[in-house]
């Protein structure tokens, strides 16, 4: 673990810190800096940018991790929300969170024609606590 992560978790129990790890390639966030900052770090503008003129480091274990380039921002929404589900600090609504969990994916295995084969669902256990 490093830096501030490590200084949160030493301070608190594993429900009070969740550290979520929002990747995307500094290519994919150049392309949608309407700033500009990206530019003006490669040009020297803005020193110790992170990513370009500075190192980063990502987390080693986050307890959530989204692939911004490609996932949108509803469901990394849905990931974080079934994160919290699953360890008791929001309730979902289950119709609306299987519709989140079947789009991310896929449709149930029946609805394929593999007869005796189903997705879990989140009324099955998905959202089961891990104390």
């Amino acid at each position: 673990m490093q830096g501030a992560a490590v200084c949160k978790r030493d301070l608190c129990d594993d429900r009070c810190f969740i550290e979520v790890f929002v990747d995307c390639p500094v290519e994919v966030c150049q392309q949608r800096d309407p700033k500009g900052m990206y530019r003006k770090a490669r040009e020297g503008v803005i020193k110790e940018f992170t990513g370009i003129s500075a190192p980063y480091e990502p987390p080693e274990n986050p307890e959530t991790h989204l692939h911004t380039d490609k996932l949108a921002v509803d469901e990394c929404v849905n990931l974080i929300l079934r994160y919290l589900a699953g360890r008791g600090f929001v309730e979902l609504q289950r119709d609306a969170a299987q519709r989140a969990y079947e789009r991310l994916t896929g449709p149930p295995f029946g609805s394929h024609g593999v007869s005796g084969k189903t997705r879990p669902s989140l009324r099955t256990g998905l959202f089961r606590n891990r104390r």
